[in-house]
């Protein structure tokens, strides 16, 4: 008579804990697809099939990196093969933690994808940085109302997780002191079994990584297979560092026509001498929150969301092929006032946020120039002056003074992020009617369009979809503000600047998609600029040089931008949290340290992949954008960010 196998008690609590894992994983897989089910309907069941199949893979490689070290713990108990009270509350604590960890990074990765077309990542955490970081995140969630149908199935996912735990642990059966042969057979199968699903694959030399998720041309499928557990911990531990710096360094002199005329520390700085002597007009900035250019008539949208820009638009110099530097509000900020886009820095566990870094650093930039050259310079945010720690960035780089929420007496239908637009903007109006005296530099930020929309009681709104509406309503305000700005004395002597501080996943297509980089940059000042619609490409880094132009200020411009009046851009780089993109006349490229290279004819939205066919178009487009990134990183650690 054959003797019964028994299956070793930690084998058994190992298993249950992986399945319980990937049924988490499966669940989010499925929730985050049925808010994107529009991305996917014309995709056949078994290619949407695949990516289940591949998530599985990244649930596994995820599961056995959580539970290479609970097998040696439960199989060593297992030995011992005696229960004890204190063990069972220890591991049941323990396996709630993970298991809570991996849900909580699950149900909060959809409503991030949803937002910034991504997954969760470390730029994620620099939320919780700052003064007011961790307040402004629970003020983030518990203000939307949208977020609450992700916050109320997590509370009962942590309560269910804990029973299950608990019972997993303790009323698996088995354990007795015997069999030690078939639980050493059997560890040693978990142990192999854990090593090989770590590395996800037995005979490929390179272990798994997020590149492996990309099967098809659906950007969605693509990412749907991807663990955010997984591409959370993959973003702390790759390698950032793009090319070397000396030969990043050298393509950028060569891509901004660099002269070995005059001798500067910095190797991007560039003398500016300006044909006559400055004009001393005003300039108000006006950094739009979410304000995609795909939102504009010109480019096709036919709701008629933004009647009033769109006419702006119409009688000034218009870039119509601006792209943001990144795809965050403070990257918006630091690029059009710095001319340097966010990049990566040497040390994996953070991507470089100079806002917030560590020091502050001065630099050379926008209002520090003109404070340098008699202006008076101001900065309106629409909420904390503390957010994101940018009243330290900004009191150390050239403003006077932020106006802030404290200023804000009596402002009603505010939403989570800070007084609406029209309030804002009138106030900003009202508050430069004081300072007359000398010229001046203000930036407004607005956050209207920003989530939870809070749309003003007052405004007639045009549209059911609040996405639209609050659009209108953004637009809506911008015309307030010239309306009563038209009636001050300094009106016809200012150059206004608007740009959108990034775009919105408003057209879906690639990941991340081109709406969320493609941005307004308008230039108006009647007496100064004729209107123009301007092809070529731009970047916010182009303001600050541009500006000095228009104003007639000389400058030393150690910066990455250009002057868009006399020099032309070969292409426009992006950051993404985890990619850089590049965009050319006919190419839009993404690149990643850990991801494939992807190469899109962006302007038919072919949602082909070309890297393959097309090696000396990545080549290039690569070789661009890493250059401009690597070499900020260069001038950033070398301390050359405010020297000439």
């Amino acid at each position: 008579m054959s003797k019964k196998f028994d299956i070793p008690v930690s084998a058994k609590i190992i298993l249950k804990f992986y399945l319980v894992f990937v049924l988490i994983s499966f669940l989010y897989r499925l929730g985050l697809m049925c808010f994107h089910l529009d991305e996917i309907a014309d995709v056949g069941f078994w290619t949407v099939a695949k990516a289940y199949l591949v998530g599985l893979h990244f649930d596994t490689a995820t599961a056995c990196y959580f539970l290479a070290i609970p097998i040696i713990i439960f199989t060593l108990f297992d030995f011992i093969g005696k229960k004890n009270v204190v063990f069972e509350k220890i591991m049941t604590v323990v396996m709630t933690v993970f298991l809570v960890v991996t849900t909580f990074a699950c149900v909060s990765d959809i409503p991030y994808y949803n937002q910034f077309a991504d997954h969760i990542n470390l730029t994620s955490l620099d939320w919780f940085k700052g003064e007011n970081g961790f307040s402004d995140v629970m003020k983030m969630i518990f203000g939307d109302p949208s977020l609450w149908l992700f916050l109320i199935p997590l509370v009962i996912l942590i309560a269910g997780i804990y029973i299950v735990s608990k019972r997993i642990v303790r009323r698996t059966s088995g354990w007795q002191p015997k069999n030690y042969l078939t639980k050493a057979v059997s560890t040693a199968v978990l142990l192999v079994l854990c090593f090989f699903g770590m590395r996800g694959y037995v005979t490929r030399e390179r272990p798994m990584g997020v590149y492996d998720a990309f099967y098809c041309e659906n950007s969605l499928l693509n990412q749907l297979g991807q663990n955010p557990t997984y591409t959370f911990i993959s973003s702390y531990l790759t390698d950032v560092t793009l090319m070397d710096d000396e030969l990043a360094v050298a393509n950028m002199r060569k891509f901004l026509d660099i002269q070995d005329v005059e001798e500067f520390e910095n190797p991007l700085s560039r003398r500016f001498v300006a044909d006559s002597l400055p004009n001393n007009y005003n300039v108000v900035l006006i950094i739009m929150e979410s304000m995609s250019a795909d939102l504009l008539e010109r480019n096709g949208h036919n709701q008629g969301l933004t009647p009033f820009l769109d006419s702006l638009i119409n009688q000034s110099l218009y870039f119509e092929n601006c792209f943001s530097a990144g795809k965050h509000t403070i990257s918006g900020i630091f690029s059009s006032i710095c001319s340097f886009a966010n990049t990566f820095q040497d040390d994996p566990t953070y991507q470089l946020n100079p806002v917030k870094s560590e020091p502050v650093l001065t630099y050379n930039n926008l209002p520090k120039t003109l404070k340098d050259n008699g202006y008076q310079t101001f900065f309106f945010v629409p909420h904390e002056a503390t957010w994101e720690k940018l009243d330290v960035f900004l009191l150390k780089n050239g403003i006077d003074k932020i106006y802030s929420s404290i200023d804000y007496y009596g402002a009603t239908e505010c939403s989570n992020w800070g007084v609406n637009d029209d309030y804002l903007l009138q106030y900003g109006a009202n508050a430069l009617d004081e300072f007359t005296d000398k010229p001046f530099f203000a930036t407004l930020l607005t956050v209207s369009n920003h989530q939870p929309y809070v749309i003003p009681k007052k405004f007639k709104r045009r549209s059911d979809n609040d996405r639209e509406a609050i659009v209108q309503f953004a637009d809506y305000a911008l015309q307030n503000f010239f309306e009563r700005a038209s009636k001050s004395t300094w009106y016809d002597n200012t150059v206004f600047v608007l740009v959108g501080d990034h775009g919105k996943d408003y057209v879906k297509s690639y990941t991340p998609p081109v709406s969320y980089f493609h941005i307004p940059l308008v230039f108006y000042c009647p007496s100064l600029l004729k209107p123009e619609v301007n092809p070529n490409f731009a970047s916010q880094v182009d303001i600050y040089p541009t500006l000095m132009d228009i104003l007639n200020v000389s400058f030393v411009n150690n910066t990455m931008g250009v002057n868009l009046l006399q020099e032309k851009r070969p292409m426009v780089f992006s950051s993404g949290d985890t990619e850089y993109c590049v965009f050319d006349d006919d190419w839009y490229f993404i690149g990643s340290k850990n991801k494939p290279s992807q190469l899109f004819h962006y302007q038919d939205f072919d949602m082909k992949n070309y890297a393959e066919e097309k090696p000396e178009v990545v080549e290039r487009m690569k070789t661009y954008g890493e250059s401009n990134f690597q070499s900020f990183n260069y001038i950033y650690k070398k301390r050359l960010q405010d020297v000439e």
